[in-house]
């Protein structure tokens, strides 16, 4: 059944306008309307396959974790949905100081756009995790009502757990699985669930990889599996794809590449990231700002991108295989301060020295702990 889109167009308005005088967001959208929105994007969620298969361009985006200020620099830079597609790769909740606005913008573009905006389940999409790690406590804080929590769960349960992007890149939250025999397998997974352990469910949203294990092993989390490198080579070539995208971890500098390029992990939580992110431009290459990520076409192959920090990446067809693109972390006292745009969302400009060196200023951050 098709989901009714125009009512949320306001809701929408009403949510890109937080911030701003008298748009505060308990004044501006009550329980019932969310309430709505979580039964609209669940009947969403339900419509599509537990695999959501995509094709490029697209830009991937891992944890968000209720940093709404984030979320609008990476639409600011990339553009709202329709004008640029998604993939977020879980995460969007606990932690952050406005979980409420976060997944309620993202749930609006899910049932307005949901071929072009597409969210895959986090660990903290789970209502053990969500209960313990701020979610439930700020719905309770600011609506006053348990009852809000439990209907965000009924729509994470319907949450899609892998993405595969034109066929050859495997995209979900946490990690690989020794029990995925074949694509197959992640196309018939049971929704609606809140994962069992164990289960491959459960290890899509809570594995990690591990340079110094072989093998599998029991993941310290206390759940699911870490992973060595032959692992991800073995899965890669089972399933017949270039590359892993996952979230789940934080990693220093935004990105960080494993087993030799078959699999990499993004976080895009800017207040976890470096202030300056100088990003070598190739010759020939078509180089664009975009936020948390530099966009990068005509690369030959994805083992070998013009710049390597994937906050957020984005992904075109291209030959022999797709380019990816990014923005890595090097400190540098050069500042480079271009006019400002007329678009108050944008706090970071971009200026281009040289032909070899794009910088970009970025706001300062505190490191965390790389588990969650």
């Amino acid at each position: 059944m098709a989901v009714p889109t125009e009512s949320f167009d306001t809701f929408i308005d009403r949510l890109l306008a937080v911030g701003c005088p008298g748009g505060r967001f308990t004044h501006q959208v009550s329980e019932d309307e969310i309430t709505k929105l979580c039964s609209a994007a669940g009947a969403v969620f339900q419509a599509q396959p537990s695999l959501i298969e995509v094709e490029p361009p697209v830009v991937v985006c891992g944890d968000i974790h209720g940093q709404y200020s984030d979320l609008m620099r990476i639409f600011d830079k990339n553009e709202l949905p329709p004008a640029s597609n998604y993939l977020f790769l879980g995460d969007y909740i606990d932690r952050g100081r406005q979980n409420l606005e976060t997944i309620c913008l993202m749930f609006c573009f899910k049932v307005k756009y949901p071929l072009n905006f597409i969210m895959l389940r986090g660990n903290h999409e789970c209502p053990a995790i969500n209960r313990v790690y701020g979610f439930y406590e700020e719905c309770n804080r600011r609506y006053k009502s348990m009852r809000l929590w439990q209907v965000f769960q009924d729509a994470f349960n319907w949450m899609p757990l892998v993405g595969l992007i034109g066929g050859r890149i495997l995209c979900m939250h946490g990690g690989i699985s020794p029990q995925i025999q074949n694509i197959d397998q992640l196309r018939q997974l049971h929704r609606p669930q809140d994962p069992p352990n164990p289960s491959i469910g459960i290890d899509l949203l809570w594995s990690d990889p591990d340079m110094w294990v072989k093998g599998w092993q029991a993941n310290t989390r206390g759940v699911s599996y870490i992973f060595g490198q032959d692992c991800v080579i073995d899965m890669c070539a089972k399933l017949d794809i270039d590359l892993i995208a996952r979230a789940h971890q934080v990693v220093q500098d935004g990105y960080e590449f494993f087993a030799n390029k078959k699999l990499v992990t993004i976080f895009s939580g800017k207040r976890r990231s470096p202030l300056l992110w100088p990003v070598r431009q190739q010759r020939g290459d078509d180089v664009r700002d975009r936020g948390y990520g530099v966009h990068v076409r005509n690369l030959p192959s994805i083992a070998e991108p013009a710049c390597t920090e994937l906050s957020t990446f984005t992904l075109h067809p291209c030959t022999p295989s797709f380019c990816a693109f990014v923005h890595p972390p090097f400190l540098s006292h050069t500042h480079i301060h271009p006019p400002r745009s007329s678009n108050p969302l944008n706090h970071r400009h971009i200026g281009v020295p040289a032909p070899s060196l794009i910088q970009i200023l970025m706001p300062s951050h505190s490191p965390g702990n790389n588990q969650k």
